[in-house]
């Protein structure tokens, strides 16, 4: 599962999380996070 996945997943799953809560349920780090879901932004 990709990075991008993962995190929607756990967004899915949990509501609305900041990029800091995202990192720690995941595991991927925040600066990760921070770049994937600018990408899912656009």
């Amino acid at each position: 599962m990709e990075n991008s996945e993962i995190i929607l997943k756990t967004l899915r799953d949990n509501g609305a999380l900041k990029s800091g809560e995202i990192a720690e349920k995941t595991g991927i780090s925040k600066a990760e996070v921070d770049k994937v879901i600018k990408k899912l932004k656009k």
